[in-house]
Formats: structure tokens, C-alpha cells, sequence
């Protein structure tokens, strides 16, 4: 295959562009090297964290976004090694500390400042190592407004009383979304105030503020605050009110180890809320630095910290000791046994809240957790317990929780991989056993990288697809199309339940809509899935949405969990690291089994075949149908092209970069449209990896969640133009992309400023996949399309360009037409940030911000560099030599039958003759028949043997020889019916070719490995293991009535592990899984056996032990079990040893006076 030069077309194509628009080509050619040089405000790690107003400015609208330049308010916290009592008073250590006024003074709307209002205040600021404490004292108060209880319902909030906005950044992150870091809560006035107010979105629950209980990613950071209420005596003079609060600033979790010394910093401000007259901050100097949306009013729906003050630790000598604090270890534990543990249940300060149940850590990791917990709370409130006890039992809660490991030990835990800030290399294989060296050096090595990648984005991102008569079969029901008019297909799903419990039968109605143009004579018309192409000759089928998206409940972590009909045949199970499959690989399936069924159905109907082909189809969608496009695209070989609009995070748009602060000018191109603001566009930023999970956490299976270090899922990488450890992903969406090279088609329909959604990532990832492309042999540009959306200058931009001019490519790359003009077919080809766009239009955003994309991907020499894997060459290579190739289904259940294809791949002569010798277990699979699949070549003689088939084919006359590559004959085989799971390899062991001149060539050998699965029916012992543990979960210890004896639970809680690891185990026999299921439930009756139905020393029966108890024993004193009437008296033989006597009197009495 001739390969094309090193930069291809792409830059040709760019060059017409220019002379089409008056556009220039991107910056990788340029000779400059300059880049952005982030040292701006608020650069940090490469990334433009909180400065940016999302499409906002004060002097009006065009969706142009602002650049937040007013200074914060900088505070020192003074060290303290004083006791500092959190009651509303101000003690006298506090005139040690710094004072900080409080006078920024704006509106009760935000709307403007106030100079004339009188409400302001003073701030004061200690530490004593794990503690914040704060003080402030309002002035200027006149009216007195300190009832009630806040109620923060909303995501804005304008109490109905005055009260102190206190925003906090633990980590001074200055990232400017929703966290797990950065928070507000609201102090209301008053002084018998038990609880403060912050907000939580029960639509969507991951909106909101950490310090609301109900929060998914609640933290106890608030340990304590009082207000004074107005006037109280206990005021400096003319003070109104006295606030002091206390915060813990340790970190917990993968940041259990935060360093606290001085120069640590904390974000905070503070705003005095004046009913009915003002706001009064601390920091805030813009009244619309904190604008969210319509809203400048404190917002916890996304915390906008732009403007929030710097609070800086001090005064420390670097030698006096802490005070000490067990909150690591307490969060720890509380965020183990509450529902962000698979396993645990509410925010984990309830005494039912218990994650040991959890079945998704490595048994090993989870021991020690549940030790170290149960240690620590052994110790933590014991009086005889040294400080230096205490710390050595934090210590192995906070490096066991740090500690855990992902029960899939398949691939490494995120933990464990390593760090790479640029994406991934397409051409390295994860398992360096493969390839070359572990590089991809041809086209066949890139088939097997490109299982890989798809491999490696289930185990870490959507969990594992469904496979056709592996976990799913499908059967036609209705197939009654008789060639005019639409279709309707219906057919039968039935899950086999072998790698999922509890599946059942789902039926299922596919209408075609049939095309009303546009297909040539002779050829069955592609399939779209949310198309509207039918005047281009391609069919049209709704999207099959397959699973519902749970982000507007608590479906996605509550009961029942996720639904829909991906869930009925695969029932999700969130408490495994099998069973956790995201909504988006649910839908990817659902076209699949569409696909399957369709298949199946014009195999049967000639009809039916002569209009529709099922082996091609697009897939498409926008905003979350977008991602459910993309992910079925990737994921299934027979979808052809893929239409991704305002897909961003989970689908295109790559993890590892944002794009948040980046400024460019389209103003001289032709995405302005003349709109207002094409000239000054800001990136208000990218949903990244924590935005997603905490938006919609039913994008991603549970482990995607465990890259993110817990306690501090926002952490800035260094060296990372991203964070939250995704650095550490394998791969990257631009690889999942790359996999449709070289021939299969993908279209971005997006907005030009669709920021949020990916318009800036999404378009890097499919420019960067251009580089495989070519190395391919292809031309990106004939596959890769950006159907931009112009500049919306007003109103939401998240939206999508029109679709006709997708129609008229699609009819082209299906049937080889051309009905785009151009012009069209040139702005399909134009990734605008590829544009001069950036740095004064002088260079594309991706040379200016990122180094080009021999940077992007991994290069050295920045955008002039061409060592990145961008610019990958196949290594040359001599004459290629005729090599044997045996594909098929790498797994198939235990007494099924199953095909392989055998092939010959890099014909040059041709081949007339073929000796072959296929050899296999006689043990597991039996060979059944052999046929040809080419005209004209035939099987001659077959010899079958234990374990082994040998066939003699060939070519029947000259013009009929074997000259190229391709598929040859189709083998089947049948598995045997195993008692076990089991692996087996059937291999071409030898080969013999001859041309027409009579000389032999033997062909290398070659295998294919199978999997063989055993139906194991589980659902007894996983509904037995739910039952047991919800029976433990709501047991308690103890000697009163409907309680357990000490020890019990944990006996119960072994045999649940126990069948925990059974059910866990893929080798597991039916009869194994059985006698589990029964050990299990023989420990549970045993166990509700222990409990105790009365009180030994009640001997009236009415739950208390008194005086009447007492004197029943009376008056059995002295009877022993040899006496006659030993029935009756024996209630009273407390201590058992057959004699009623002054040891059972004085148990009585001790229980009495308890």
C-alpha cells in the first residue's frame, strides 16, 4: 500500500480552504513556537480555573463571556494553641488575631453596589492545625431580624432573615464549578439555630453544597458555629451580632496527607446578609463576579469562587504541637458507610449506615479497612487511650482507606497506573506482550490495538457490553414485509444469564421507515438510528433508548436502581464490579440487538433484503443521545458513520484537556456570520470528569468514579491541563475515535460555542484522529467531518447546525455520488479551533494553548515537532509474506455451536491448492462440518481424527484461483457441555499452498483462543446474600429484647463474605454455587436463632427487670432441679447452674440499679 506523505492532505485541504474562505491553515506548519504563557490570574497546572463569566458581561449581552480581574481580599489566619469555645462570645484570644473590615456593600438582589448602606463588619481568622476558626462582628445593623429557620430551596437565595454567606475552598482550588471542596452554607442570626442552610437539587442531587447532608458528596468540614443574636450582652460595644464558626481544613481520603504549615492557604469570604437593606463581603469587590446564569445571588448550584478571598495559615513555630483531631479518620469512615460505597447506605452519620458489605475492593484492601475502622472506633472515645494511640489508629484508617483496591483485578487499579498528561498513544499497546515490541507496526496489529482500546474503555468507563449468544440471543416473532410501504420487524430478547443474574424475556417492535430516494438500483439501504435522511437513500429506525438516565433521582445509587429494558434483561447491580453497566453502553447495546435482529430478519426475508442492509448503518444524536451515538458507533463495526452533537464528556470530548479561559476572534471567518461577539469569545470551560460524574454518575460504571482521589475529586495534576487523576486513564476519548480508522466515518454537529458540550474538545479529538487516518492509508478528511453550527450570539448555544448537509454526505459515502456542493464539502472538512484563531489571530488554539498536536500527542519540539504519535509511521518492511487468518467469537456457552472463518491475507500469486490441518481439545469442542464460502473453491477431502480435521481445497479452473485476500471457508465446531468455565485454543497447526506452477509454501500457523462458559444460575445465592445482609444490616448487638448476642453479626458477616467470594468466581460449578447459597442460609436461620426474645432476669415478661422480678425469685430461693416443681422455678436460675441461690438474686438486683 503506498503510503502518503508525512502531512498528508489535511493541509492541502486546509490551504484550499483558505482560498475558499479567507481562512489560513493551522499553526502546525507555522515557524513560531509561542505559546500561551499561563501567568495569568488564576493559571494554574495550564488551566484557567474560575475567572470566567459563562456567556456574560456587565455592558450587555452577544453571549461574550468576562474575565473576572478584581482582586481578592487577602486574610492571615493567626496560629493559636488556645481553646477556642465555638459559643457566639468573643474570648480573648481573638484580639491576637488580625482584623480584616468587611465593606463591600451591594444590594439585596446583587444587583448593585450600596454605598450608602450601614451594615458591615470585621473578620478574624485562627488555626490551631487541623481547625479554621472564625470570627465576625456586624455593625451598622438597625433593625433586628434574628427568628426563624432558613430554608435554602433553591439554587439562588435571598433569606427571609440576617444571617452570614460563608464560602469555603479547602484547597484553595479556585476551580470554579460544584466540588467536594468548595461550598456555601448560610448562618442564620439566630442564636438557637441547631443546623445551617445550604442548598441541595433534588432534581439533579449532585448540584448543590458539600456542607448539605443530603449532598452526594457531603463532608462534616463545619464542626461548629453559634450566633450571638442581635444585641446580646455579650457583645464588644456597639456590636450587633457575633458570629464564630469552625471548620476543619485536614484533608481525608487520597489526600489524607495534605500538609498544613504555614503559607497553606484556604478560599474563603464572608457576606453579612442585611434583611431587606444589603450584602456586605468580605472579598467580593464586582457585584457580578459571582453571576451564575440569570443570578448574581449566592449560588451553590455551581460555586463560582472568582472572587473569593485568599486566607493564608501563620504564626505557626514550626514546633508546638497540633491539636489533636480524629476527622480524618471519622470522614473516612462515614464516607465508607454511606452510599458512595458501593454497599454502604445514606451520608454515613446514621448508626445503620455500614459499607462492610461492600463487594468491590480487593479482599485483602477491604480487611484492612474494616479493621482499621473497627480499631479506631474501639479506641477513639477511650479515656485510657494515649494521644499517640489515637494518632497510630487515624494513621491506619487514613493509609488503609487511601489503600483500597478495585476488586477487578483484570487490569490495574487507577491507583496503580501511571501518569500520562498528553493522550495516549493509539499505537502503544497496553500489553507491551503484543504487537511489536508492544507497538503497532501493520494493519493487522492495529486490529488487535483497536480491541484493546475498546477493551480497556469498558473496564474503566462504561462497563462491559452485552455479546450476542454469549449473554443475549434474539428471535424473530413477526417478519411479515412484503416489498412496498414501511417495515415492522418484531422479535424476542432473551438473556442467556451468564455473566449477568436475573434477566429476563423482553420483547421488542422495530419500524423501518424506508427510504424515499437516493438508493441505486439493486443495493439495500443503510440504516440510520435517529436519522431524518430518508431523501438520501438511507432508512430510518428511532433510536432504541434502552435504559433510562437516572441524573434526576436517586435511581442511579437507590432502589430500585437503574431501569428499562437494558436493565430487565442485564439487571444492574452497583455493589459489583461486574454486573455496573452505564446507561450509555445500555443504549449502545439496544442498536446492537437491533442490528442482530435485522440480520436475522433479511436473512429470512428477501424482501425485506432487497431494501434495507442491516451490515450498515448510522448512528445518531445530540446532547446525551449524542454520547449514546458515539459509544454505539465505536462499539459495533457495522455502524459506518456517526453523527456526535453536543456530545462532550463521555462522548468525543477527551478527559485530559480543558479548555476553560481560552479567548479566540472568529470574527474573520465564516463561523461569525456576522454575529455580535464572534470577535471576543471566551471558553467558559469543558464538562470534565467530576462535572459528569456528579451531573449524571450514570454515564460511567463505578470504577470510572475511583480514578478521581476521594476527598478531593477536583485536585490539580501537575503538569496537566486537566485534573481529578485522569491522567492515569489508559486511553482517551481521541483513541475511541481513532478506532473507526481507517474506514468508518464520524460528523461532530455542534455549535461553534457550545463550550460546555465539548465544541472545542469534542473537534480536537477527531483532528488528532486524523494522524491514524494516514498512517493507515487514508485520507482523515474523507471520514472526519465538522458540521459547525455558526457563532449563537444570543440565548443557550447548545445546539446543533442543520442536518441536510449530513444527508447529502452520507448518500455520498454510502453510494459514492456527489451531491455536496464545494463549498459544503469545504466547511465539512474546517475544524475551526484547527483555525488562526487565537494569540491575535496569529496561531490555532491548539498550537497557542496546547503545543500543537505533536504536543497533544505526546511529542517533543512543540507544534514545529513532528515525534508525536500524530505523525506515526509504519515502520518498512520487505515483501510481505501469505499469512493464515482464523477469526470468529472468542467466547460461546458450554454445548452451543460456534463458527470460525479461515482466511488468507496478503495474496500476491495466485493459489489453486491447500492442504490444511486444524487441531482442537477433543475435551471441549468437537468439529461438526467445514464448508466453502468462495465461488468456485471447493472442498476436495476432508480426514477427521481425535482432535484434529484435515482438509484438501481447492480452485476450480484458472480464472477462478485464489489472488487475493479474504475469507475462504467457514468451520464449525461445537463446545462440549462442560461442569466448568473453561478456555481452549483451535489452531491452524499446519499448511500447505501451491500455486499453478506445483511448488509448495508452507503458511505459518495460526490460533484462535475461546472462551467457554457455563450457564450458572446464581439468582438463589445473590438473593440470599442481599437477604442476609439487609437481616445484619438492621441487627444490633446487645442483652435487651430483639437484640444479639456480641459477636454474632460478625459471624453472620464471614458467611456473607464467604458467599460473596462464590458468587464472585467465574469458575464457580453450579453445585458450588448451590452449597454456598445453602451454607449461607444455615447461617442466617442460626443467626436469627441467637436473638435474644426476653430479658434473662424479666421474669414477668414486660421488658423491664424491677422489684417484681425480684420477688418471683424470692420466692423461688433455694429450689434446685432435683425439687418436683423445678418446671415452674427454673425461670429463676439466672446463672443456669440448676440451683436458685444468692448469685441469681444479686444478678437482679445489678440489672435494677443499671
Amino acid at each position: 500500500m503506498q503510503r502518503r506523505s508525512r502531512f498528508g492532505s489535511t493541509l492541502t485541504t486546509m490551504l484550499a480552504l483558505g482560498m475558499l474562505f479567507g481562512i489560513t491553515a493551522p499553526a502546525a506548519s507555522a515557524a513560531t513556537d509561542d505559546q500561551y504563557p499561563y501567568n495569568q490570574r488564576d493559571d494554574k497546572n495550564f488551566i484557567n480555573n474560575t475567572n470566567v463569566t459563562e456567556r456574560y458581561t456587565p455592558t450587555g449581552g452577544n453571549n461574550m463571556s468576562l474575565k473576572i480581574t478584581s482582586p481578592r481580599a487577602q486574610g492571615n489566619a493567626k496560629f493559636t494553641t488556645a481553646t477556642i469555645v465555638v459559643d457566639g462570645v468573643k474570648e480573648a484570644e481573638w484580639d491576637t488575631a488580625p482584623v480584616y473590615r468587611i465593606g463591600n456593600k451591594y444590594n439585596t438582589t446583587m444587583t448593585a453596589t450600596a454605598p450608602d448602606a450601614t451594615t458591615e463588619g470585621t473578620l478574624r481568622l485562627l488555626w490551631d492545625g487541623p481547625m479554621l476558626y472564625v470570627l465576625v462582628e456586624v455593625t451598622g445593623d438597625t433593625t433586628q431580624s434574628d427568628a426563624g429557620t432558613p430554608n435554602w430551596s433553591a439554587a439562588t437565595y435571598t433569606p427571609a432573615m440576617d444571617g452570614l454567606f460563608v464560602s469555603m475552598d479547602a484547597f484553595n482550588d479556585k476551580w470554579g464549578m460544584e466540588t467536594d471542596t468548595q461550598g456555601i452554607f448560610f448562618q442564620s442570626a439566630n442564636p438557637n439555630a441547631t443546623s445551617v442552610s445550604s442548598f441541595t437539587n433534588t432534581g439533579i442531587p449532585s448540584l448543590g453544597s458539600f456542607f448539605n447532608p443530603n449532598h452526594q458528596d457531603y463532608s462534616t468540614r463545619l464542626k461548629a458555629f453559634k450566633s450571638s443574636g442581635y444585641n446580646a450582652e455579650t457583645n464588644s460595644p456597639g456590636v450587633n451580632y457575633t458570629y464564630e464558626i469552625a471548620m476543619q481544613i485536614e484533608g481525608w481520603g487520597d489526600d489524607w496527607d495534605r500538609k498544613l504549615t504555614n503559607g497553606t492557604q484556604v478560599g474563603l469570604d464572608v457576606g453579612i446578609f442585611d434583611q431587606n437593606a444589603s450584602f456586605t463581603y468580605w472579598s467580593k469587590t464586582d457585584y457580578y463576579a459571582g453571576r451564575e446564569g440569570s443570578s448574581n445571588l449566592p449560588n451553590s448550584e455551581r460555586v463560582r469562587n472568582r472572587d473569593w478571598g485568599d486566607v493564608t495559615l501563620s504564626g505557626w513555630d514550626e514546633k508546638t504541637e497540633f491539636a489533636y483531631s480524629g476527622w480524618r479518620a471519622d470522614e473516612d469512615i462515614r464516607f465508607w458507610n454511606s452510599k458512595n460505597n458501593p454497599g454502604g447506605s445514606g451520608n454515613g452519620t446514621a448508626e445503620v449506615n455500614n459499607g462492610d458489605g461492600s463487594n468491590v475492593w480487593t479482599p485483602e484492601s477491604k480487611s484492612r479497612m474494616v479493621s482499621a475502622k473497627a480499631a479506631y472506633n474501639v479506641i477513639k472515645n477511650s479515656p485510657s487511650a494515649t494521644r499517640q494511640e489515637k494518632e497510630a489508629a487515624v494513621l491506619e484508617v487514613a493509609q488503609a482507606f487511601a489503600g483500597l483496591k478495585w476488586g477487578n483485578t483484570k487490569y490495574p487499579d487507577p491507583h496503580d497506573l501511571p501518569a500520562v498528561n498528553t493522550l495516549p498513544s493509539v499505537w502503544k499497546f497496553f500489553d507491551e506482550t503484543k504487537g511489536s515490541n508492544g507497538m503497532v507496526t501493520n494493519e493487522e496489529e492495529w486490529a488487535e490495538r483497536k480491541k484493546e482500546i475498546l477493551e480497556l474503555a469498558q473496564f474503566y468507563e462504561y462497563g462491559y457490553k452485552p455479546k450476542l449468544d454469549v449473554d443475549y440471543k434474539v428471535s424473530i416473532t413477526t417478519n411479515n414485509y412484503a416489498g412496498t410501504g414501511n417495515a415492522t420487524v418484531s422479535a424476542k430478547v432473551t438473556p442467556t444469564n451468564v455473566n449477568f443474574t436475573g434477566g429476563t424475556e423482553q420483547n421488542v417492535n422495530i419500524s423501518i421507515t424506508m427510504p424515499t430516494a437516493g438508493v441505486p438500483e439493486g443495493q439495500g439501504a443503510p440504516i440510520s438510528f435517529a436519522g431524518s435522511w430518508t431523501a438520501n437513500g438511507i432508512a430510518n429506525i428511532s433510536f432504541p433508548n434502552w435504559a433510562a438516565d437516572g441524573v434526576r433521582n436517586d435511581l442511579a445509587w437507590g432502589n430500585p436502581n437503574r431501569n428499562g429494558i437494558f436493565y430487565s434483561l442485564f439487571p444492574y447491580s452497583r455493589n459489583s464490579t461486574t454486573a455496573d453497566v452505564s446507561v450509555i453502553m445500555a443504549n449502545a447495546t439496544a442498536v446492537s440487538a437491533y442490528l442482530d435482529i435485522l440480520e436475522q430478519a433479511v436473512a429470512s426475508n428477501p424482501a425485506l433484503a432487497a431494501k434495507i442492509d442491516p451490515t450498515r448503518a448510522v448512528t445518531k444524536g445530540f446532547s446525551i443521545n449524542g454520547k449514546y451515538a458515539f459509544v454505539a458507533g465505536v462499539f459495533d463495526e457495522r455502524v459506518k458513520a456517526i453523527v456526535a452533537g453536543g456530545a462532550g464528556a463521555t462522548g468525543p470530548a477527551n478527559w485530559r484537556y480543558n479548555a476553560q479561559g481560552q479567548e479566540y476572534n472568529f470574527k474573520d471567518t465564516i463561523f461569525s456570520n456576522g454575529n455580535p461577539g464572534a470577535e471576543n469569545v471566551i471558553a467558559h470551560g469543558t464538562e470534565g470528569p467530576g462535572n459528569s460524574y456528579r451531573h449524571n454518575r450514570t454515564r460511567e460504571n463505578e470504577l470510572f468514579r475511583h480514578f478521581m482521589p476521594y476527598g478531593h475529586m477536583y485536585k490539580h495534576e501537575d503538569e496537566s491541563y486537566a485534573y481529578g487523576d485522569y491522567s492515569r486513564l489508559p486511553f482517551d476519548q481521541a483513541s475511541l475515535v481513532a478506532t473507526l480508522a481507517p474506514n468508518r466515518a464520524i460528523i461532530i454537529d455542534t455549535n461553534l460555542n457550545d463550550y460546555n458540550d465539548g465544541s472545542t474538545t469534542d473537534n480536537m479529538s477527531l483532528s488528532s484522529a486524523k494522524g491514524v487516518y494516514r498512517t493507515l492509508g487514508a485520507n482523515g478528511d474523507d471520514f472526519v467531518k465538522f458540521n459547525t453550527g455558526n457563532y449563537v450570539s444570543s440565548g443557550d448555544p447548545h445546539g446543533a447546525a442543520s442536518a441536510t448537509v449530513e444527508g447529502k454526505y452520507l448518500q455520498d459515502f454510502f453510494y459514492g455520488t456527489k451531491t455536496l456542493t464545494d463549498t459544503e464539502a469545504a466547511r465539512l472538512n474546517t475544524d475551526p479551533y484547527s483555525l488562526k484563531v487565537s494569540n491575535g489571530q496569529t496561531q490555532s488554539p491548539y498550537d497557542y494553548y496546547w503545543g500543537g498536536f505533536n504536543t497533544i500527542t505526546g511529542g517533543q519540539g512543540g507544534i514545529n515537532g513532528t515525534n508525536g504519535w500524530y505523525f506515526y509511521e509504519f515502520p518498512e518492511t520487505g515483501p510481505t509474506k501469505v499469512n493464515a487468518v482464523l477469526m470468529g467469537s472468542t467466547e460461546t456457552l458450554a454445548g452451543a455451536s460456534f463458527d470460525l472463518t479461515y482466511g488468507l491475507n496478503n495474496v500476491t500469486d495466485s493459489v489453486y491448492a491447500q492442504d490444511l490441518t486444524f487441531t482442537f481439545d477433543p475435551e471441549k469442542v468437537e468439529f461438526v462440518s467445514a464448508k466453502s464460502v468462495k465461488d468456485k473453491f471447493e472442498i476436495v477431502g476432508k480426514k477427521e481424527t481425535l482432535g484434529q480435521v484435515r482438509i484438501i481445497a481447492a480452485s476450480l479452473g484458472a480464472v477462478d484461483s485464489v489472488n487475493s485476500g479474504g475469507d475462504l471457508l467457514k468451520l464449525n465446531f461445537k463446545a462440549k457441555s462442560l461442569p466448568t468455565s473453561t478456555e481452549t485454543v483451535i489452531a491452524l497447526s499446519h499448511g500447505v499452498l501451491s500455486g499453478g506452477d506445483g511448488v509448495e509454501t508452507t503458511v505459518d500457523g495460526v490460533s484462535h483462543n475461546l472462551a467457554i462458559s457455563v450457564i450458572i444460575d446464581k439468582t438463589a445465592l445473590n438473593d440470599m446474600i442481599i437477604k442476609a445482609q439487609s437481616d445484619l444490616n438492621a441487627a444490633t448487638e446487645g442483652s435487651s429484647t430483639g437484640q444479639y448476642p456480641a459477636g454474632s453479626k460478625a459471624v453472620l458477616q464471614a458467611a456473607i463474605d464467604s458467599a460473596n467470594t462464590v458468587a464472585g468466581t467465574t469458575t464457580a460449578t453450579q453445585q458450588q454455587v448451590d452449597q454456598a447459597a445453602a451454607d449461607l442460609n444455615a447461617a442466617l436461620q442460626a443467626f436469627k436463632a441467637l436473638v435474644i426474645t426476653r430479658i434473662p432476669e424479666d421474669l414477668t415478661g414486660d421488658d423491664h427487670v424491677t422489684i417484681g422480678d425480684l420477688a418471683i425469685m424470692a420466692k423461688y430461693y433455694g429450689k434446685k432441679n432435683t425439687d418436683p416443681d423445678w418446671e415452674q422455678a427454673k425461670i429463676a436460675d439466672i446463672s443456669g447452674d440448676g440451683v436458685i441461690d444468692i448469685n441469681d438474686l444479686a444478678f437482679v438486683a445489678r440489672k435494677i440499679l443499671e
